[in-house]
């Protein structure tokens, strides 16, 4: 992981007793991370070979977790990575689990719920993606709901099909139940007509038992995306857990099958909110798919209207960048300065810290600094201020020395020190300066006991340079 943003370590598990939507939804956010300049490292004792793959693939750290030293090993682990964030997404984890975290950390822990009553209660933040905000609860609620990027549709209108003739099942990437191929079998009894496509995931055993419905039935084993089977189905069949809310990003009309205690409330939720039918509960002996609403969810065309529309207002698929927020990984951009500017910047600049890492401690008078700063910002060199979550965060400025060569001073505002931002805001803003002077080598002198801007500024891709004419500072370049 070459990436200079904070670390977030995720602490989930895959397997066939436990489900993979664990792995699955973290994943949406780590995708998020990700893209804003993080970096993810995934901590699991149990996880699918292709699973881990994909982790992989997408730009993550995988951590095998001993089970026996599970709290030790996954101390261990964000510890030694400097993770500013532990997010767990894990059910069998007891409060022992969480007693056993040092005491003295210096990363914060966070936990994913989706239950009435939250399962982490010992967690530093609790993020609850459900369709139903609990009461008392934030950050919880549909607005939190997770689409992985891969998934997330288009922006445009979501057009539903008058009755069914694609019809996709999926009852999660384990369906510890085994009872896909028996609602494949029933549904195309019921209903002969449609086309039915199942898709088996990495920790399902049932493979060969779908397989024996073929040709009757379609069957996908661990594709790459579920991307491209979102967008053939016009109709979906899943067990109300992350699949359900994927299908309903799509608009999909959606059937439900319970394979899971957990999923029972989520099923509720869904039907009473008008996204979601309940089609069966797989928990029981002897259950059966029921025809009348599995007869219109495939034939009515209102009501299938109806499910899709709700479906797709409900999950918006911006959920994993709200829960990155959360966790303390906005995203940043810049703004030229302006003269409105002048007395926050001031400010900073004026914080014992920034006195202390500049080459002169002395403090700075608000005359001194308005005349300067409005001299500045009036000049051709760019002075930006950064902004994370909309709030303002720093000042960065280039100063040209000359036509090959730029000068980068940056100062970020008391409050967003010490969350691992230093090193994402120097990269985005030499991103965005390359946009303008793509050819500059970009400079940076570094007073030698600032420790934390020599670390900075080294994550963001600078070398130092040795310049025996300035001894009481050291020059870190970075070149096209």
């Amino acid at each position: 992981m070459n990436a200079p943003g904070p670390l977030l370590a995720i602490r989930a598990d895959a397997s066939h007793h436990g489900g993979t939507g664990h792995i699955m939804r973290t994943l949406a956010i780590a995708q998020t991370w990700l893209a804003r300049g993080g970096r993810v490292r995934f901590l699991c004792a149990a996880l699918p070979d292709a699973l881990e793959q994909k982790l992989i693939s997408s730009g993550a750290d995988v951590v095998r977790i001993d089970p026996e030293n599970d709290a030790f090993d996954t101390a261990a682990a964000v510890t030694d990575g400097g993770a500013v964030a532990l997010l767990v997404d894990h059910y069998d984890l007891t409060d022992n689990w969480w007693r056993a975290l040092p005491t003295t950390r210096r990363w914060k822990t966070a936990a994913l719920n989706d239950f009435t009553v939250p399962i982490h209660p010992l967690a530093d933040l609790r993020i609850s993606p459900r369709a139903v905000a609990l009461p008392g609860e934030a950050p919880s609620g549909p607005e939190f709901l997770l689409v992985r990027d891969e998934i997330r549709r288009a922006d445009e209108p979501v057009t539903t099909s008058p009755s069914a003739q694609r019809v996709l099942l999926v009852l999660g990437g384990a369906d510890p139940r085994n009872a896909g191929p028996q609602v494949a079998a029933q549904a195309i009894a019921l209903e002969p007509d449609v086309s039915l496509r199942a898709v088996v995931g990495p920790a399902a055993t049932n493979l060969d038992a779908f397989l024996q419905l073929a040709p009757s039935v379609e069957v996908i084993h661990c594709p790459a995306s579920m991307r491209p089977h979102y967008l053939w189905a016009d109709t979906a069949i899943v067990s109300p857990s992350t699949t359900a809310f994927e299908t309903l990003h799509h608009g999909l009309p959606t059937g439900l099958i319970v394979t899971a205690g957990n999923q029972e409330e989520v099923a509720d939720d869904l039907t009473k909110l008008g996204c979601a039918v309940p089609l069966a509960d797989a928990r029981s002996d002897g259950w059966q798919l029921d025809a009348g609403k599995l007869h219109a969810l495939f034939h009515d065309e209102k009501s299938r209207q109806t499910l899709s529309t709700s479906a797709s207002a409900l999950v918006d698929g911006m959920g994993a960048g709200r829960a990155c927020d959360a966790l303390g990984l906005p995203e940043i951009s810049f703004h030229p300065a302006t003269d409105d500017d002048a007395r926050q910047t001031w400010e900073w600049a004026n914080d014992p810290d920034s006195r202390a890492a500049s080459f002169s401690s002395d403090p700075i008078p608000w005359e001194t600094h308005r005349d300067w700063f409005l001299r500045r910002i009036a000049s051709a060199d760019p002075v930006w201020i950064a902004t994370a979550g909309g709030e303002a965060i720093g000042l960065i400025r280039f100063d040209a020395a000359d036509k090959d060569v730029l000068t980068i001073s940056i100062n970020l505002s008391p409050s967003s020190r010490g969350r691992g931002w230093s090193a994402l805001v120097i990269s985005r803003a030499v991103d965005a300066i390359r946009t303008l002077r793509p050819d500059a080598a970009i400079h940076a002198w570094i007073k030698p006991s600032n420790e934390a801007s020599r670390r900075a500024f080294a994550r963001a891709g600078f070398q130092q340079k040795i310049d025996p004419s300035h001894q009481d500072r050291l020059l870190y370049i970075h070149t096209p």
